[in-house]
């Protein structure tokens, strides 16, 4: 079954590399790295020879930076970041090589928590053309998309934290108040 995951990592929100997240809680201006695989393809040798996708998430919450794609993938040129999508397509290189079988690295990006929210992260097909192509020239295009891959829970500080702060704050002036009445 052909399968696509993300995996989030960075070094300040504890999400570690080379574990596939489905969920993930971000506050209000953290960064994280994404890496974006498939699983699931025919072995190489069977394996596709060009890919595509558009990578779907809510602008107003979310941004994406930093578009990589590994070196057996060659950009066509029209892969971007831009506001609420990231967009690659590519070539497996050198010509008439292919990738397949499971964890392969399609793409790597920064994503950027910019606002409180709940976005779904939904991987679609990159435009009306073919881009998944195998190297029997079987076409996958239409059994990979729409897939929902993450969900990004936006969270702030939570209030608790604020409510005990604002707690003992009172509690200390009280205290201060009382000492300055004695």
């Amino acid at each position: 079954m052909k399968k696509f995951y993300i995996d989030f990592y960075d070094y300040d929100t504890g999400y570690i590399k080379n574990v596939y997240d489905t969920n993930i809680k971000l506050n209000p201006g953290n960064w994280v790295y994404a890496d974006i695989y498939v699983s699931g393809l025919p072995p190489e040798g069977e394996g596709t020879v060009s890919m595509g996708f558009d990578l779907t998430f809510d602008a107003s919450s979310l941004e994406a930076a930093g578009l990589v794609l590994p070196s057996y993938l060659m950009d066509t040129g029209r892969s971007e970041i831009i506001p609420g999508h990231v967009r690659a397509e590519a070539w497996v290189v050198p010509p008439g090589s292919d990738v397949g079988g499971d964890d392969i690295l399609l793409a790597t990006f920064a994503l950027h928590c910019t606002a409180i929210s709940v976005d779904e992260l939904w991987l679609n097909d990159f435009d009306e053309t073919v881009q998944w192509v195998l190297k029997d020239g079987s076409v996958l295009d239409g059994e990979l998309f729409p897939t929902h891959i993450a969900t990004v829970d936006n969270v702030p500080i939570p209030g608790a934290i604020w409510l005990l702060g604002s707690g003992l704050l009172g509690l200390v002036g009280t205290g201060f108040r009382r000492k300055k009445r004695s």
